[in-house]
C-alpha cells in the first residue's frame, strides 16, 4: 500500500511540473506585416509565432500550442475595411455611443476598427433603428 501511495505522489508531482517552452526564434527583419488574432499587426509570421509562443509559456500552455493565429496579410486596421463591404443604402442606425451611422454595415466596420485601435474601448452596438435624434435617450453612454 505504501508502494502505491508512493508511486501516486511521483506521478502527481511529475504532473505538476510546469512545461518549459523555447520561444527564441532569430526572426528576420523583413517587414511583411500579418493580422494577429489578439488584434495586434506583427512585422511578419515569424514575430507573430513568437508572440504565440510566449503567449502560451506564460499560461503554461504546451510547446506546440500557439494561442495567437493570422487572421489575414496586411495590418489589422485594413482588415476591417476588407471584412466589411459596405453598400451605399443610406438605412440609418443609431449606436449604443450616440452616434448616427449611415447603415448598419458602417457601424460594425467602426466597431472592429475601434476595437482594433483600442482593445479597451466598449463595443459599438445597435441602440436601434433610424437615426439616434428620431428616438434620443434610447441609448447608454454609461460608463459600466
Amino acid at each position: 500500500m505504501a508502494a502505491l501511495h508512493l508511486l501516486v505522489v511521483i506521478i502527481l508531482a511529475a504532473g505538476s511540473q510546469a512545461v518549459s517552452i523555447n520561444c527564441a526564434r532569430n526572426c528576420t527583419s523583413i517587414v511583411r506585416p500579418v493580422c494577429g488574432s489578439d488584434r495586434e499587426t506583427y512585422n511578419n509570421q515569424c514575430l507573430l509565432e513568437v508572440a504565440g509562443c510566449q503567449l502560451a509559456e506564460q499560461s503554461a500552455g504546451s510547446p506546440g500550442d500557439h494561442p495567437i493565429v493570422a487572421l489575414g496579410d496586411g495590418s489589422c486596421l485594413g482588415l476591417c475595411h476588407e471584412w466589411y463591404h459596405c453598400t451605399d443604402e443610406y438605412d440609418p442606425v443609431c449606436a449604443n455611443n450616440g452616434l448616427t451611422y449611415y447603415n448598419q454595415c458602417y457601424m460594425e466596420a467602426a466597431d472592429c476598427t475601434l476595437g482594433l485601435m483600442n482593445p479597451f474601448a466598449p463595443y459599438i452596438l445597435l441602440a436601434h433603428t433610424g437615426s439616434c435624434t428620431s428616438q434620443p435617450g434610447n441609448y447608454c453612454l454609461c460608463a459600466f
